[in-house]
């Protein structure tokens, strides 16, 4: 890594690539309230690293020279924490998508948090299902006596029955969001408690509209030959993260994720492709092994969307 004063290099900002700059002016730059979390690089280097990694960017902290006993003190914020990792604009130039690592880190980081993954699964489960019911019996039922037994028949074109599926829509998207949040705090190392499956309501209404878009979006792709259903499938479909993680907009996080995923599109369709399979052997399993599996691709899928961030300094990485 060239630390020159005069090498070049480029940071982030805004979500667009910024530069190239000296090494000293991006020094200068931090120091005048550039956040150490900004992604910067150089020539030579893999992947954008956040400037808090590279020790000679952050000014060295310095004492008050008239009292030997006052704390040091720096003029820059101190390194972010794998907590606040999430801020990151996507990078300049895109990080290219390795799908063996974001295939293994799924698996061990699954297997470290299974306990609180299966509950947190149990209880989507558990709430989706009789939520499900609930709605079918007030909403999408009619009374039919036969053989002096009562039958619950749907009809699915009435009104009723569409305000059922309406609020069962709603509560599992209600649940995706804090799930979501508690898979993305798991990769950050952090241990997230099963409750927080209840804690991103605030974020609702966005996610509400943008999950509404992305469906007529791929809808209307589909329509179009399905190769450009596909696409946008793959470029916008990590809009719920941006969500939860960074609070965006519906709008915003839509725009987000396309960026993201720029020149990554065939890698992602690779990862989805080995991710189906990945289904489909615990299906085979008897189904047994799609309590393994699911949570993995779920997992692998959120490893992904934090690689394409900063490579492997996107998320805690297990031996």
């Amino acid at each position: 890594m060239d630390i020159s004063p005069s090498s070049l290099w480029f940071y982030s900002k805004g979500g667009e690539q910024k530069g190239p700059v000296s090494f000293s002016d991006l020094q200068q730059l931090l120091a005048e309230g550039l956040s150490p979390s900004t992604l910067v690089w150089t020539e030579g280097e893999g992947n954008w690293v956040p400037a808090s990694r590279i020790p000679e960017l952050i000014p060295q902290t310095i004492s008050d020279p008239s009292n030997p006993y006052s704390a040091p003190t720096t003029n820059v914020a101190l390194e972010p924490t794998m907590a606040a990792s999430g801020w990151e604009e996507p990078p300049e130039p895109p990080i290219p998508l390795d799908i063996g690592f974001c295939i293994g880190q799924g698996w061990k980081h699954t297997f470290a948090n299974f306990g609180t993954i299966f509950l947190v699964g149990l209880i989507y489960l558990a709430i989706t299902f009789g939520v499900g019911i609930v709605t079918r019996l007030i909403f999408g039922g009619q009374a039919d006596f036969q053989m002096n037994e009562r039958d619950f028949q749907t009809n699915p074109g009435s009104p009723l029955s569409f305000i059922g599926e309406l609020i069962n829509q709603c509560v599992s998207l209600f649940l995706n969001l804090g799930i979501t949040h508690i898979g993305l705090r798991i990769l950050r190392g952090e241990h997230p408690q099963v409750g927080e499956i209840f804690s991103q309501g605030n974020k609702f209404l966005n996610g509400a509209l943008a999950t509404f878009l992305f469906f007529i979006m791929v809808v209307l792709g589909f329509i179009c030959l399905i190769i450009p259903g596909i696409f946008i499938a793959l470029r916008f479909g990590f809009f719920m993260e941006a969500i939860v993680e960074k609070n965006l907009d519906a709008i915003s996080a839509l725009k987000y994720s396309y960026r993201l995923t720029r020149e990554n599109t065939l890698s992602r369709l690779g990862l989805a492709i080995i991710s189906i399979l990945i289904v489909v052997a615990g299906v085979i399993a008897l189904f047994v092994g799609l309590i393994i599996a699911i949570p993995v691709v779920w997992m692998t899928s959120l490893v992904a969307y934090r690689y394409l961030h900063a490579g492997t300094n996107g998320l805690k990485v297990l031996p």
